[in-house]
C-alpha cells in the first residue's frame, strides 16, 4: 500500500482508488483470502480519505465474508463502514449499521462481550453528534458497564467511553447544574487512563486536553484552559508534526 501512496504523490496522474478496486476484482493467489485482502484495501482507502473507494471495497468485503458464512467478519467490516459513514456525515446509514453490528455481536458472542461495548461507544458518539442525548447516555453507560466488568478500571475502552460521556455532559452543560463539573471529572479520568496506557505525548491525550480546555473556558477558568490547549498543541506538534491537519 505504501507503493500506491508513493505513486499517487508522484508527478504521474495515478488514481489509487481505480488501481486498487481493479486489483480486488482479480483472481487471488491460493494463499490469499480474498475477503481479507479486500478488507485491508478498504482500510487503506479509508485511512487515506478515499471515501467512495473505501465504501465500495468495504461493501465488497462484506459480500465476500457473507459468502463464506463469516458473521463476525461481516460485523467487523460493517462497523468500519458505519464509522466511515459517520465521519462523512451519512448519519442515517451509520446509525442503522451500528445497530445491526450490535445485534450480530450480541447473538454470536453474548450481550456482555467487549465487541458490543466497542460498537456501543461508536453509536454513542453518533448520538452525541446528532443531538440524541438520552440515547447517548443509555448506550455509553452500557458500554462503560460492560468494559468495567470485562477489563477492570483502567482500559483504553473505558477511557473512550468516559471521554464520550465527558463530551456529552459538555454538550448538555445548560440542561442541568453540575454538568460541566461532571464533564470535567470524566475527561480528567479519561486523560489519566490514556496517559498511563499510551504515554504523555500520545496524540490521544492531546484530544482530551483540547476538550478539557473547552470545559475550562465554559467555567471561566481561563488560565487552566490556556494550559490545556497549549499542552495539546505541543503534544500534537511533537508527535504529528507542525503541518499535520490535527495540529
Amino acid at each position: 500500500f505504501m507503493y500506491f501512496r508513493r505513486l499517487e504523490n508522484s508527478p504521474l496522474k495515478f488514481d489509487t482508488v481505480t488501481a486498487l478496486t481493479e486489483l480486488c476484482g482479480r483472481t487471488m493467489p491460493s494463499d490469499v483470502i480474498p475477503a481479507d485482502f479486500v478488507y485491508h484495501v478498504a482500510r487503506f482507502l479509508d485511512e487515506t480519505s478515499k471515501f467512495r473507494g473505501a465504501e465500495l471495497t468495504y461493501i465488497k468485503a462484506c459480500n465476500l465474508y457473507n459468502n463464506n458464512s463469516s458473521p463476525l467478519e461481516v460485523a467487523k467490516t460493517k462497523r468500519d463502514l458505519a464509522q466511515l459513514y459517520m465521519v462523512n456525515g451519512v448519519m442515517d446509514k451509520a446509525e442503522t449499521m451500528f445497530k445491526e453490528v450490535i445485534e450480530v455481536y450480541e447473538k454470536e458472542k453474548g450481550p456482555e462481550d467487549i465487541e458490543v461495548a466497542v460498537t456501543l461507544t461508536r453509536l454513542g458518539q453518533l448520538f452525541i453528534n446528532t443531538k440524541q442525548g438520552p440515547h447517548a447516555h443509555e448506550v455509553l453507560n452500557r458500554a462503560l458497564r460492560i468494559a468495567e466488568g470485562a477489563e477492570g478500571d483502567n482500559s483504553l475502552l473505558i477511557a473512550v467511553a468516559i471521554y464520550e460521556l465527558g463530551c456529552l455532559f459538555l454538550v448538555e452543560r445548560d440542561l442541568l447544574p453540575g454538568n460541566l463539573e461532571k464533564s470535567e471529572n470524566y475527561l480528567k479520568r479519561a486523560l489519566k487512563i490514556k496517559q498511563d496506557q499510551l504515554g504523555f505525548w500520545h496524540p490521544d491525550t492531546a484530544t482530551i486536553l483540547n476538550r478539557l480546555g473547552t470545559v475550562y473556558i465554559e467555567q471561566s477558568q481561563f488560565s487552566d484552559a490556556q494550559d490545556c490547549l497549549s499542552l495539546a498543541l505541543e503534544i500534537r506538534t511533537s508527535s504529528l508534526g507542525p503541518d499535520h491537519s490535527r495540529t
